[in-house]
């Protein structure tokens, strides 16, 4: 199954035996498009599935479909940090396929097999991790309200961990010709996520949550999701930048698509995806480029400016140094590091620092 693009907030495509199908997908749900992409019946149609979807939805009881749709209906979901259910979600649209399948169907050999051959090869060892995780919840809560007999994952699956090479590269820092050529080849709408990553080192869980209202006097504030901390920095020069060339939009949110609507974390991936692959494939970047990287580099240019851990920390959102100090290895602020944050130089770097 090859994944194709159209370029539609919460659709998807998939060519399977040279047909190509359209879904739309969104907070766990999934619906196959009838309509072809580009005409008038296809917009009609994803208006018509936008303007209803939020009426009550109840999918095929005994499916997995039904003991997500259960889950999240309960308590258990919302007693989650909104970071942990943002990661949940990305897992659930991801098996968006699955849903209709009976959830006693999935035994241990099967989800291992999904996990191993469909889920790591494409979409990496942190999303097949997360993938056993996430069943592992679902069938312990479907056997807790009957939907199956038996818990395949009562015992936890052993985690899947990335070769050595891997390990040493995950979220590494990018370098200044990486930080250089990304910025300058990216399409605006792209460069500005990329922009507010490099410069305030958000995790991809507050991007694109965040707004025009927490931009005020020259400076952004943010509570992140993750460690509830409230992190308030200078707007930097090349994030003032990449504002004047934001997409028309009356979106509340700073990063958009083309479009003009609100990025999904999902819809992001995709396209960040096929850009650093042609990048890689035409030389001018190594592989491992993420955004959480940019956060590893926003810690290690500081610290090679001077800037303490514990300064580092209170930059990142850090509930403590520990994580700061691994950055650096590879709420306000005191003056002097604002004014490093302000002044940081993440692009059009010196022959030597690159």
């Amino acid at each position: 199954m090859a994944r194709a693009s159209v370029d539609y907030p919460y659709v998807n495509s998939f060519r399977t035996k040279g047909r190509l199908y359209h879904y739309y997908r969104r907070d766990g749900r999934s619906v196959r498009l009838k309509e072809m992409p580009g005409t008038k019946a296809f917009a009609a149609e994803i208006k018509t599935i936008e303007d209803n979807w939020h009426q009550q939805f109840i999918p095929e009881k005994g499916t997995l479909g039904y003991v997500i749709y259960r889950y999240r209906s309960g308590h258990r979901w919302q007693e989650l940090k909104p970071a942990t259910r943002a990661s949940y979600d990305r897992v659930i649209n991801l098996i968006a396929n699955l849903h209709a399948t009976p959830a006693s169907r999935f035994t241990r050999p099967t989800i291992i097999q999904i996990r191993d051959e469909a889920i790591l090869p494409k979409n990496g060892v942190w999303m097949a991790n997360m993938f056993a995780t996430m069943m592992q919840i679902l069938l312990g809560f479907a056997f807790d309200i009957g939907e199956v007999k038996i818990n395949p994952l009562a015992d936890r699956l052993r985690r899947v961990k990335p070769k050595v090479e891997d390990r040493r590269e995950a979220n590494r820092p990018w370098t200044a010709l990486e930080r250089d050529v990304v910025i300058a080849e990216a399409k605006p709408y792209v460069r500005l996520v990329l922009a507010l990553a490099m410069t305030t080192g958000l995790r991809k869980g507050d991007l694109f949550d965040v707004t025009f209202a927490q931009i005020d006097d020259g400076k952004i504030s943010v509570r992140t999701n993750k460690r509830d901390r409230l992190v308030q920095l200078p707007i930097h020069p090349l994030l003032a930048e990449a504002l004047t060339q934001r997409p028309e939009s009356s979106a509340p949110e700073i990063c958009v698509t083309k479009r003009g609507s609100r990025w999904t974390a999902d819809g992001f991936d995709s396209t960040w995806h096929k850009f650093k692959l042609k990048l890689e494939e035409e030389g001018k970047v190594k592989p491992g480029l993420t955004l959480h990287g940019l956060r590893h580099t926003l810690g290690t240019l500081l610290k090679e400016m001077g800037v303490d851990d514990g300064d580092i920390a209170d930059v990142l959102g850090q509930a403590g140094t520990s994580m700061a100090r691994h950055y650096s290895r590879g709420a306000d602020l005191p003056e002097a590091v604002a004014e490093k944050v302000r002044t940081v130089r993440l692009v059009g770097g010196t022959k030597e620092e690159r």
